[in-house]
Order: C-alpha cells, then sequence, then structure tokens
C-alpha cells in the first residue's frame, strides 16, 4: 500500500521514518530525508520512494517537485548510480541544478538511457551545460528537448553532439524556436550523424524569415543533410511554416533518400506521393488530393507500414506486349505516370509500395496500351475504356515494421520514366484476342500446323512402301512443308467440299481427277492411268483406320498422292548425270517443291484459294469485327444452342453444330442456298472456318464450334454474296470497305428475325413466325421511290418544264 504526498510515492516503511522523526520539515528538510533514506538501502527502484524489492538501486528518477535537483543529487550519493530514466518534465531547474544534472549525465559511470526534459523551464544557459553533457555520454538513446528555449549556443552544442555521439537514437526538439543559424547547425550535425534512427522538429518556425540569414540557404543545409543521411528513418517535420520554395529545397534532398520510412508534413506547402516523393501544392498531379480521386494518392503523412507490398507482371502470355524493349506500368495513384519495369527472362516485372486505395493501371511501350488477361479488367468510370483495377482498401497495415533487409522496394528508390503520357492516359487499350470473343480457340493455323504435319506425315505409307528412303528424307520433307502446308490443306478443302452432294471432308476420285485436269497434270484427254493407279495405291489402307473413308482421300492421303505424283514427275532428274544408268531418285522434299511450285500455286491463284490466316489476320482479328460480334453474342450463342443437333466432340453431353444444321440457319434465315453453286460456297465456308485440327481421323473436323460459327458467317459477308438477295442494303457498306459495319448490320437483320427480347421477364424468346424481311421491304420501297422520281422528271421534261399539278386529297369518309 503506498501513497503518494506532494509529488512523492512514499510507502508504509517511509511513512513510520517520517512519523517517527517530526523534525524533519518536509519542504525544506526533503533532500537530506531522501539522501539517508537511500544511504540506508531502505528505498528502492521505480520512484523516488518506493517498496523494497530485491535489487537495491533506483532505475528512474521522477523528478516532480520545485528545488535544488543539484542538492538531491548530491544528498543520494550512490543512489543514482543505476538511474536510466530521467524525468524531469514541467520543472523549474536552477542554475546549480542544471550543472549538476549536467555533471551528472556527463559522468563516466552514469547510465542514463533516456533524458526527458519536456517544457522544463530552464535558462538557455543552463540548457547549453545539460546539451554539451550529452557528447560525453554514451548510454543515452532517447532525448526529449522539446519545448524548451534553446537559444544559437545550445544549437551549436548540438551539432557537435550529434556529429560526435551516434549512441542517440531518438531526438525530439520540437517547439524549440528553431530558426535561422540555428537550423543550420541542426542540418550539419544531421549530415555527419550516423545513429539517428528518429528526428521531430514539428512546430519549429523553420521557414520564417530572419534578418541577415537567407532561409534558401538555411533549407540547403538541412536538404544536404537528408541527401546524405542514410540511417534515419522517422523524421516529422510538419507545422513548421513551410513554403513552396522551402518545400521545393527539402524535396530535392529527399529524394537522395531511401531510408527514411516514415515522414510527417501536414501544415507546410507540400504533400507526399505514393513512393514518398514530396510534390508541391498546386501541381497539376495535385489538382486533386484525395486518395480514391483520380488525380493521385497524397497524402501528409507518409508510413511505410500504412503499405502493402504488390509485384506487377506481364509478358507474352498475359498481355500483347509483342517485341517490345521496355515496358511501363501506369498507376492512377501516380497521375498515370510511367514507371518503368525490370526485364525478366520471360517478361516484365516491378515491385511497388501500394497505399490502401482502389489502383486503376495499364501497361505501355510508350506508344501502345496494354492491359493484362491475368488481373481484373473494368471500365474506367471518368474515362469509360478499359483498364485493369487491383482494390488494395481492404488491406490490412503490417504491425510493426518492415524487415530492412528482405524488402524488394523502398522508399524513393527510383523516379518515374521520363517520357509524354498526354497521349495515352484516354487511348484505348490494345486489342487482345486472348480476351475478345475468339478467346475459346487458338488463334491461327499457324499455331497447331507443326503438329498436324507431322500427325499427316506419320500417317502416311511414305516410309512403308518405300516411297522415301529413311527418317532423314521424312525430315527434310517436313521441314520443307511448314511454310507452305495451310497452302495445301487450303486446296484439298476447296477441292474436296466444291460439291454440295458428297462427303467435304474426303476427296472422291472424281473430284481428284477433276483437280489433276484444272492443276494441268493431264492436258486434253491425255493418259490418266498413272493417276488412277496412285489414287488407288494411296487409298489403299494398310491397317484399318477408324474414321477413314474407303471411298475418298482423307487430307494425309492427299498430301501422300501429292508426294508419290511429284516423285513420277520429278524423280528422275538425275538420270542425264548417270549415263550407265542405275540413277538415284530426287528426294521427296526437292521433288514436292517443284510440283508445289509448278502446279499447285498456279491452280490456287486461278481459284482464288489462299492461306486461310490471312482472312484471320486481316478481317476476323479486328478490334472492329470483334465488336461487332460481341455485341450480337448473346442471340449467337442462343442460335448455336437452338440448331446444333450433332454430339460436340469437345465437351460431353452437349451438340455442335454440323453442315446440315448450318445449312438450315441459312434456309431459315433467308440466305438460302438455292443452286448447286452457291451450296457449294457454303460448304466451303464451312470447311474454311475450322481451324486446321491436328487430328484429321478425329470427329471434331465435323463440326463446328462457337468461334467457328462466327467466322463463318464474317467469311460469308467479306469473301461472298450469298446475302446479295435477303439483305440488299449490306451492299452499301461492303461497296466502301466497311466490312465490319456490314458484318453488325446482317446480323442485326439476320438475327431479329430469329428472336425477340421479352419486354415482361426480359430474356430472349425465339419466334414462332418469321417477320416481314425489313431490309428487303425497305430497298423495294427505295426502288419504287427512284423509279417515281425519274417519272416525274419525264413528264416534266416532255410538258416544257411545267410540273403537273399535284392530285387533289380524297374526299373525308362519311358518317
Amino acid at each position: 500500500m503506498t501513497r503518494r504526498t506532494r509529488g512523492v510515492e512514499i510507502d508504509n516503511f517511509t511513512r513510520t521514518i517520517l512519523e517517527d522523526r517530526p523534525r524533519y520539515d518536509f519542504n525544506s528538510n526533503l533532500p537530506q530525508l531522501v539522501g539517508r533514506l537511500f544511504q540506508s538501502r531502505k528505498i528502492e527502484e521505480d520512484t523516488i520512494l518506493s517498496p523494497p524489492k530485491k535489487q537495491h538501486h533506483l532505475k528512474r528518477l521522477d523528478v516532480a517537485i520545485h528545488g535544488d535537483l543539484g542538492h538531491l543529487m548530491n544528498n543520494m550519493g550512490d543512489g543514482l548510480k543505476n538511474v536510466e530514466h530521467i524525468n524531469a518534465k514541467a520543472v523549474t531547474v536552477s542554475e546549480r541544478s542544471s550543472l549538476a544534472l549536467a555533471n551528472f549525465i556527463g559522468g563516466r559511470e552514469t547510465r542514463v538511457t533516456r533524458l526527458d526534459l519536456e517544457h522544463a523551464v530552464i535558462l538557455p544557459r543552463s540548457a547549453q551545460a545539460v546539451v554539451g553533457s550529452l557528447g560525453r555520454n554514451l548510454s543515452c538513446l532517447h532525448v526529449n528537448l522539446s519545448k524548451l528555449n534553446l537559444d544559437l549556443g545550445c544549437f551549436e552544442e548540438l551539432r557537435r553532439v550529434l556529429e560526435f555521439n551516434n549512441t542517440i537514437l531518438d531526438l525530439n526538439i520540437c517547439w524549440t524556436t528553431c530558426q535561422g543559424m540555428s537550423l543550420y547547425h541542426l542540418g550539419k550535425g544531421l549530415r555527419n550523424n550516423k545513429g539517428l534512427r528518429k528526428v521531430d522538429m514539428s512546430w519549429n518556425p523553420l521557414g520564417k524569415l530572419v534578418e541577415g540569414v537567407k532561409t534558401e540557404d538555411v533549407m540547403r543545409s538541412l536538404s544536404d543533410a537528408l541527401a546524405c543521411n542514410t540511417r534515419l528513418v522517422t523524421l516529422d517535420i510538419s507545422n513548421c511554416n513551410l513554403s513552396v520554395l522551402h518545400c521545393d529545397i527539402l524535396g530535392q534532398g529527399l529524394a537522395e533518400n531511401t531510408s527514411i520510412e516514415n515522414l510527417y508534413m501536414e501544415g507546410n506547402s507540400a504533400v507526399l506521393d505514393t513512393k514518398g516523393f514530396m510534390r508541391l501544392r498546386g501541381a497539376r498531379a495535385l489538382m486533386n488530393e484525395n486518395a480514391h480521386e483520380e488525380a493521385g494518392w497524397t497524402t501528409d503523412t507518409w508510413r511505410l507500414n500504412d503499405f502493402e507490398t504488390y509485384t506487377f507482371q506481364i509478358d507474352a502470355h498475359t498481355g500483347p506486349i509483342g517485341d517490345a524493349e521496355q515496358i511501363y506500368v501506369h498507376l492512377s495513384i501516380d497521375d498515370w505516370q510511367g514507371d518503368r519495369m525490370e526485364r525478366t527472362q520471360s517478361g516484365f516485372t516491378l515491385t511497388r509500395l501500394l497505399p490502401p486505395a482502389v489502383v486503376w493501371f495499364f501497361f505501355s511501350d510508350g506508344q501502345r496500351v496494354v492491359i493484362s488477361r491475368n488481373q481484373m479488367i473494368r471500365r474506367h468510370p471518368r474515362y469509360g475504356i478499359l483498364r485493369n483495377v487491383l482494390d488494395m482498401s481492404h488491406g490490412v497495415p503490417m504491425d510493426g515494421s518492415m524487415n530492412r533487409d528482405s524488402m524488394l522496394v523502398r522508399p524513393r528508390q527510383a523516379q518515374w520514366a521520363n517520357m509524354e503520357i498526354n497521349h495515352i492516359i484516354k487511348q484505348e487499350a490494345e486489342w487482345d484476342l486472348l480476351r475478345s470473343i475468339f478467346a475459346s480457340r487458338p488463334g491461327y493455323d499457324r499455331d497447331t500446323i507443326q503438329e498436324a504435319l507431322e500427325s499427316d506425315i506419320n500417317l502416311t505409307k511414305l516410309e512403308a512402301m518405300k516411297v522415301v528412303e529413311d527418317h532423314d528424307e521424312i525430315f527434310d520433307l517436313i521441314d520443307m512443308l511448314v511454310d507452305k502446308y495451310q497452302h495445301v490443306v487450303g486446296i484439298f478443302r476447296y477441292i474436296a467440299g466444291k460439291d454440295p452432294h458428297s462427303d467435304p471432308f474426303g476427296l472422291l476420285f472424281d473430284e481428284f481427277m477433276e483437280f489433276c485436269r484444272d492443276a494441268g497434270f493431264v492436258e486434253g484427254d491425255g493418259d490418266t492411268t498413272w493417276l488412277t493407279d496412285l489414287w488407288r495405291v494411296t487409298n489403299v489402307e494398310l491397317e484399318e483406320e477408324q474414321g477413314n473413308d474407303a471411298e475418298a482421300l482423307s487430307r494425309f492421303e492427299f498430301l501422300e498422292v501429292l508426294v508419290r505424283m511429284a516423285k513420277k514427275r520429278y524423280g528422275h532428274v538425275y538420270e542425264g548425270a548417270y549415263p550407265m544408268g542405275n540413277a538415284p531418285l530426287a528426294p521427296a522434299a526437292y521433288c514436292l517443291e517443284k510440283l508445289y511450285e509448278d502446279y499447285l500455286v498456279p491452280f490456287a491463284t486461278r481459284k482464288s484459294i489462299g492461306e486461310l490466316d490471312v482472312f484471320r489476320r486481316t478481317h476476323l482479328y479486328t478490334p472492329a469485327c470483334s465488336r461487332a460480334l460481341q455485341h450480337h453474342s448473346k442471340r449467337l450463342h442462343r442460335l448455336y444452342k437452338d440448331f446444333s443437333k450433332h454430339p460436340s466432340p469437345y465437351q460431353r453431353g452437349e451438340l455442335a453444330l454440323g453442315l446440315q444444321d448450318f445449312l438450315k440457319i441459312l434456309f431459315e434465315g433467308e440466305v438460302a442456298p438455292h443452286t448447286w453453286q452457291a451450296k457449294g460456297q457454303v460448304t466451303f465456308l464451312f470447311v474454311s472456318s475450322q481451324l486446321i485440327p491436328i487430328d484429321d481421323q478425329a470427329e471434331h473436323h465435323t463440326v463446328l464450334n462457337f468461334v467457328d460459327m462466327c467466322e463463318a458467317f464474317a467469311r460469308m459477308i467479306i469473301e461472298t454474296e450469298l446475302w446479295k438477295e435477303a439483305y440488299p442494303s449490306v451492299e452499301e457498306y461492303t461497296r466502301n470497305g466497311e466490312y465490319s459495319a456490314a458484318l453488325d448490320y446482317f446480323l442485326e437483320m439476320f438475327l431479329e428475325g430469329f428472336y425477340h427480347l421479352d419486354a415482361v421477364s426480359g430474356r430472349l424468346v425465339r419466334r414462332l413466325t418469321r417477320p416481314k424481311n425489313l431490309d428487303r421491304a425497305n430497298t423495294d420501297k427505295k426502288k419504287k421511290k427512284k423509279k417515281l422520281k425519274r417519272r416525274r422528271k419525264t413528264k416534266k421534261q416532255r410538258s416544257g418544264g411545267l410540273e403537273p399539278p399535284p392530285p387533289r386529297p380524297p374526299p373525308p369518309p362519311q358518317r
């Protein structure tokens, strides 16, 4: 049980002593009393007077009385030997007491680690002695000199202390009227100090004008100190009357510092951005200083523990960066300034400190805007364009402090890139194939062409029937065909799908012979026996192949028969070099390349057969075409689902669109192929809209998936005129080369006949009867108006320029 009497904590033992010795006056004889008590080792640690404990030395000295502190210390003797904390807040310290305190702090045996003189009443000369004693102290870690009346001499002593004493970790000098030359000496001391971790110099008139002193020069000393000091972690310069010019000078030094993790700037003419750089108030980037607005995340206080580290990554698999040499990331909290990313083996990466806010961002190479596929994509509320977004507002601030050794990024570690950003802030993101309506399949035939070619070569009988010599000749054949294989497959699809009454996935004998005549292998009524023999030998199956029609050539068999024809035509080119006979046959790669150049290329040119990827690259895989298909994607999905009748090889239990299903769609949509030639065009559209399958014997090459159906509609609008009779207005767009607009208009009119949006349920409903073709009706109405206008013009010319009077209106109906 203890009680406090006039600032002194007294226990029962001490109270007994005081009651037994009434001759001690409590006010006048307190120092002698305390000294006697300590010398008898009856008073223990924690306070001046506290309960007895195991140790017999005082650890904390709380001075909360007004008296002679020097006399008190002299009488305490060895009792203050182990004092670690001196608390003299709001205490009046006389000159004698301050000298005693300075001698005690600067003593060789002192163990004081914390000195707290906040708001103490002490003369500047006395304070100078106390501050100077800290230079001889090697144990004090925390010094609180706030709200003291420190003059220039005190700051000169403080400069010497900071230059030679690296033990102090925490220095508090707020409200000490630091200004002018005092700030100059403080800056010089901080520049050479290697121990301070925290400095609080808030509420000092640092920016106040002092007669005979240039504040810019004084502020530059503090700026140099911030640039050179690599140990300081926390700096508080809030409410220091710093103007824009002063903040600009400080910001130059702060930009070179990467150790300050906690910075307080409120009450001055600058704020702090996401990297910890100082920005002047009123600058372009600070039009709005709210963290959730688009002008940039800024604040008066920057604390490292309020941020979370996040690594931005992008490569060819997550965004269409192409072969860019350098990629930048632009964050909304940085006012969209470009931050240079580091190049890695797979792409580009950058680790950043992000505040608790909603962060919008995009990537760029300086000209093109790219957004990542594996990040959340939303339409920006202000600009109305697609951007990546990252919600960090729910992030929990970290407890404690970051491990400085394991941090991947430091405050103010790197400036933003020096680049022009005005032209890309509102720029649409680069169109990405893998984020479009075509994302569910590989983009081009070239992506699977190597595997498909090797699969076809392995299925052929070239090596089994000794058409080629060995594996090396097979490898040479594959290397030669890689660049030409897509063209060869296009020719096969054209001649196989030409006849709508035959199988469009196999080449019948009559179709093969017609192709040979058109390509020039047979002239007129020439001998075709060798072609017949080659077709039969190629169509022979050494093993029973599933799905291989015995009456037609498959894709790999068409490739085999071309090799046989090439060997037959060009295999004996070496006979002239061997007059004695036994000339070897020419390699298969050489023979097939000659056949391709002499026969296949001219045939494809006459029939306008090109690589199927050319159409995809120039017309299909474009932003405009993708938007047109995406605009009607709901009704297109419903159309595909309603008309698919074949089992899907892609998903078990689902249905896919076969050739007859596709013909039925066009028939009900009034794009009915009535003629034999039109049906052949539809068949070729069907087979051309598929990517080259790896295995030609699998079932999935006979049906269309949803993206294949979309490509078929696009090919029909651009490459054919099947729509011309039913939808004549489409020609107005195709005539001007506006193919995407033509596709959009066609799908609008075409799908309107199948479905309508129910006003009550908001769902797509299938129409029971197809409505009148408005496009054709409007076109007929326009034709009638033109015809009537021509007729009136003719009448006017015949009547000598007098226009006939308009007809009288009909009389009103009688009741």
